[in-house]
């Protein structure tokens, strides 16, 4: 094993250790460290994955908002096109897609405890290659918008014969240079600034 092979797991073991004593299980899996990130950004307290800390008040949540105790579920997605990336980085007009993808929305109950349990739902979009440490864009989707889409999907499940309960997505559209959204509602909470 050469001496960066060393260097580079010993920084995994320390931040699996980091994560650990924040309360996160598997800081590396499933971007659980964009969602440590994210609850930064936004000043939000994140939450443990630590099994006896769930409850069915939080369960799912990924943070909760100190200003209000209300629960925030956090989706991230990887930025596929230069173009958007060139649009938030410029602020240049045109479309900028964040999808939220809920694989445990796939019956009309549990789509309607998002919306008893009052969640704020936060899109955001990543580039590890422009900044593998912060997102390029996140914004708060409304969660009657959230919860409409996610009703739609549960209708098109119901209705394949594939058998699949995952995939249910959510969608927003921003223009990064008027800070509008062309599909859905929220507000654009961080835009990434070189």
């Amino acid at each position: 094993m050469s001496s960066l092979q060393k260097r580079f797991r010993k920084k995994i073991e320390e931040l699996q250790r980091i994560g650990n004593q924040m309360g996160v299980d598997n800081p590396l899996g499933h971007y659980a460290y964009r969602e440590m990130i994210m609850a930064e950004y936004l000043g939000h307290n994140h939450k443990t994955s630590k099994g006896n800390n769930k409850t069915s008040e939080n369960y799912g949540s990924d943070a909760e908002d100190p200003s209000d105790g209300r629960p925030c579920e956090y989706k991230s997605m990887s930025c596929k096109s230069d173009a958007q990336e060139r649009r938030i980085l410029n602020r240049e007009s045109g479309m900028v897609r964040l999808n939220g993808t809920y694989n445990g929305a796939y019956t009309k109950e549990s789509v309607k405890q998002y919306r008893k349990r009052g969640i704020k739902h936060y899109f955001s979009l990543w580039n590890p290659g422009i900044t593998p440490y912060a997102p390029l864009a996140i914004v708060r989707v409304d969660a009657e918008h959230v919860a409409r889409q996610l009703m739609e999907g549960v209708r098109k499940i119901q209705e394949s014969d594939d058998g699949s309960t995952n995939n249910n997505k959510a969608s927003v559209k921003i223009n990064p240079a008027t800070g509008q959204f062309t599909l859905g509602d929220g507000e654009i909470m961080y835009l990434y600034d070189q």
